[in-house]
């Protein structure tokens, strides 16, 4: 996917990501979200993030700020970190393959 790096303020959100969900019987949305995310409430800055969530019910975990989550030992990128260079609309397009795995 496409990263982009935009200047926001506090109260602003962009990002693109991709969804992973289902409903189970008791018709509580599990779901796992992964792509980037620029947003200066979470992160206290304005850059573009590689950015994930896990929802179980009303369970919601960002990033890596949750028990259980794992980070493979060859990644090249973790969630909540700075993904740089990004595009930019008149210059060179930069890219980001996301993988989600269980």
């Amino acid at each position: 996917m496409d990263i982009y790096g935009f200047n926001l303020e506090h109260g602003q959100q962009t990002g693109g990501f991709i969804w992973i969900y289902n409903t189970d019987e008791a018709s509580a949305v599990n779901k796992v979200i992964a792509g980037w995310n620029v947003e200066p409430e979470s992160y206290n800055d304005s850059q573009t993030h590689f950015s994930t969530w896990f929802i179980e019910g009303s369970n919601v975990c960002p990033d890596m700020r949750c028990p259980g989550f794992e980070s493979v030992f060859s990644s090249e990128i973790v969630p909540g970190m700075v993904i740089s260079p990004v595009s930019t609309t008149s210059g060179k397009k930069q890219y980001i393959t996301v993988r989600v795995s269980k």
